[in-house]
């Protein structure tokens, strides 16, 4: 969320508006609002007791006579908008992260619940909300939206040199083709996962040697500490690189430049910025999970995927270790991301 949060103050402030940026007590203390937020200058930051709620937002808006409220993580706030209606100063305009429609297929409960939540955002658009949908990069439909950005600093071929430098930091010789997980590793990346499909190839014999290298950060609800993460790499039959801490957007870019290959073996339906990075910067995506994934990577022309089984996403790392590597694309690049979230008012589409 603190990208999403820099990216549009920047942008706003470079539009010449006046940002203020309303986060909680506990959002203020995080590393990530000191790499990504705290360096924009221009704004102002004005934090709340934890947690933030629809009440501070609609007090800062009043006080403050907004023209436009944003919230990135709309989907928190779409049960009280709905509850509550919207009573703040200007628009408010909610970015929906996790469309419900994309969960295909689910469970009768979570059925149940997508239901409810599609019904929810609904209501929240006709209580004064502006309903923006997050959509994959390359998307173009006939809703209000906005595609994941694509974030890259300079321009692609500078990212590139930087994820060269990166690989000879990590000692990942160019003999070996490199699988990579980057950013936080959380439990929906599967991580447990990725390791026996990665082992699983080793043992039916790969047609090249490999690595696997990851990068970023352990997040807290992975339930497992640096120790185990870095026993479980030692133990596997082929090299492995790890590299923890907090990234940077340029440090993300340089992770995804710098492996031959990432792998995303989400159990999630929404977009997600390293697809996008991998589409720009001409890596190639081994992507394993339900149907919105798939359509994802096919809409962006990056090969088949995989069922989120050690099975499935073995045999598609065993194919992708002979695919050829995509040329990048800086067309992807031009989205309207900003635009759309910071512009005047517009007809929002449920």
């Amino acid at each position: 969320m603190f990208v999403y949060l820099a990216l549009l103050a920047r942008h706003a402030v470079d539009e010449g508006h006046d940002v203020i940026c309303l986060i909680s007590d506990e959002g203020r203390e995080a590393i990530e609002f000191e790499r990504h937020l705290r360096p924009v200058g221009g704004i102002s930051v004005t934090s709340v007791p934890s947690p933030l709620l629809l009440r501070n937002i609609v007090a800062v808006s009043a006080e403050n006579q907004s023209d436009v409220v944003v919230i990135p993580n709309g989907d928190v706030f779409v049960t009280d908008v709905a509850r509550e209606g919207w009573a703040g100063r200007g628009v408010l305009r909610l970015l929906v992260m996790r469309d419900p429609r994309w969960e295909r297929p689910a469970s009768l409960i979570r059925r149940l619940r997508l239901r409810t939540k599609s019904a929810l955002i609904r209501v929240a658009a006709s209580r004064g909300a502006e309903v923006v949908w997050l959509r994959q990069p390359g998307y173009s439909g006939p809703e209000v939206h906005v595609n994941d950005p694509v974030i890259i600093d300079g321009d692609v071929a500078g990212v590139v040199t930087r994820g060269h430098a990166l690989r000879q930091a990590l000692s990942m010789g160019t003999e070996t083709f490199w699988f990579g997980m980057t950013g936080a590793i959380s439990p929906h990346k599967n991580l447990d996962l990725v390791l026996h499909a990665l082992a699983a190839v080793q043992r039916r014999g790969p047609d090249r040697p490999f690595g696997f290298a990851l990068i970023g950060p352990l997040s807290e609800s992975l339930g497992q500490r640096e120790d185990e993460i870095i026993a479980a790499l030692d133990a596997l039959p082929f090299p492995t690189r790890r590299r923890s801490g907090v990234m940077t957007n340029e440090e993300m870019n340089a992770a995804v430049a710098a492996v031959d290959c990432v792998i995303m073996a989400y159990s999630t339906s929404s977009p997600n910025s390293t697809l996008g990075k991998a589409v720009a910067l001409g890596t190639l995506v081994a992507a394993a999970g339900d149907g919105s994934i798939a359509t994802f990577v096919s809409d962006l022309g990056m090969g088949p995927t995989a069922a989120l089984t050690v099975d499935g996403l073995a045999a598609l790392l065993a194919e992708r270790l002979t695919s050829s590597k995509p040329h990048p694309r800086e067309d992807i690049l031009l989205d309207q991301f900003c635009g759309i979230l910071v512009s005047p008012p517009h007809a929002s589409g449920v």
